[in-house]
């Protein structure tokens, strides 16, 4: 049923995306093509070009956030609610199926935005003919000589899509905390994810404050002596990533929790 329900997001989510995702690409590659070869502006054409890139780079950014808060909302304190709640599933899982599909969404945002910076600048980018070649030559280099770089990018990836899916749970957190109430649901909305906010920053601080309490630093100075940079930094990303799930499933509880015993369909 879980694959069934991702069916159905990601279907949604290209129906939002299908042409923004391509505009984007194609709005950066004409504006590049618009440029001099000294990277300025050549004319009306070229500016209009390069407004209308920024105007679409924002609407990517800012669409992405109220698609994430429009699938929730709409899928699960709404009409559409009524049916996903009858469905032979668990709550857990149409959140799960939420979450899921604005993770994906925001990877495939993250990568248009970079290839859409590759094809801005296209024209001064000198790449060497035999690219992939020197790609593999630079993966051998990096391998043999910082083993550990490659575990090092790895968490920093899983590091970003955790707090990415812990940044998500909060928003749903204070959306389902806001709906709990019979009016002022949006107003009630904001200020439980500015609440929850306030107290993620103070329970981060306070972790730090612990953990320097008990000798991180020194430990994380031995690490660095014992084993490199690298060693340090795997360990210090390892932290970041425990903390976020940490902070995940706590979203994911109140939600599901909420959703479970107190929903309060519009």
């Amino acid at each position: 049923m879980l694959r069934k329900l991702l069916k159905y997001e990601f279907r949604c989510m290209w129906r939002e995306f299908a042409i923004l995702w391509p505009a984007a690409l194609a709005v950066a590659f004409l504006t590049g093509c618009s440029l001099e070869d000294n990277g300025q502006s050549s004319g009306m054409f070229s500016v209009v070009m390069a407004m209308v890139f920024t105007g679409v780079m924002i609407a990517l950014f800012v669409i992405s956030v109220i698609f994430i808060i429009k699938r929730f909302n709409s899928g699960l304190l709404r009409d559409e609610g009524y049916l996903m709640f009858t469905l032979p599933v668990t709550t857990g899982k149409l959140v799960l199926s939420k979450l899921l599909t604005a993770l994906v969404m925001i990877i495939i945002t993250c990568v248009v935005g970079i290839a859409s910076m590759f094809l801005l600048w296209w024209k001064f980018i000198n790449l060497p003919q035999d690219l992939l070649g020197e790609i593999f030559r630079a993966i051998g280099i990096i391998t043999s000589e910082e083993p550990l770089l490659w575990l090092s990018m790895f968490q920093f990836c899983v590091m970003m899509l955790v707090w990415s899916a812990a940044s998500i749970l909060e928003i749903y957190a204070a959306i389902s905390i806001g709906h709990l109430f019979q009016r002022w649901r949006v107003i009630i909305s904001v200020i439980a994810y500015i609440v929850i906010s306030a107290i993620q920053t103070q329970l981060m601080a306070l972790i730090g404050n612990l953990a320097t309490l008990v000798g991180l630093g020194d430990f994380m100075r031995y690490i660095r002596i014992g084993g490199g940079e690298y060693a340090a930094a795997n360990t210090a990303f390892l932290m970041i990533i425990l903390l976020g799930l940490a902070f995940c499933v706590a979203y994911y509880v109140i939600t599901t929790l909420i959703l479970s015993k107190n929903l309060n369909l519009e």
